[in-house]
């Protein structure tokens, strides 16, 4: 059995297409297991892969349907559906309003 290579955090964020500091990040929250023999950080390539799995959905096939995307319309159709389960609002009441008489500015 032959020793795995040690790859940089560089090499290991672009084999996992995220940025550098984001590899290191979940590194330092033990998501991503590392090694640190000095300051800088080192991985394995089957550690990665490992991490790699955990990622993915049970089903990662392509058969999947394609996800929709949702516009103005779709924000109406949803609209109308909540306002059939919650009714209608209640009328909005009209301020009132105090009438003053003669008495004051300007009254003779």
């Amino acid at each position: 059995m032959s020793a795995e290579t040690p790859i940089d955090a560089r090499e290991a964020a672009e084999f996992l297409h995220i940025h550098p500091d984001t590899l290191k990040e979940r590194a330092r929250a033990g998501l991503i297991k590392a090694y640190r023999p000095g300051r800088k950080w080192v991985f394995l390539k089957s550690d990665l892969l490992e991490y790699l799995k955990t990622q993915q959905p049970e089903s990662h096939c392509s058969t999947a349907a394609p996800t929709r995307r949702t516009g103005m319309s779709d924000l109406k159709s949803v609209d109308r559906k909540l306002g059939a389960r919650l009714g209608p609002l209640p009328e909005k009441r009209q301020p009132s309003l105090k009438i003053i008489s003669g008495h004051g500015h300007g009254a003779k």
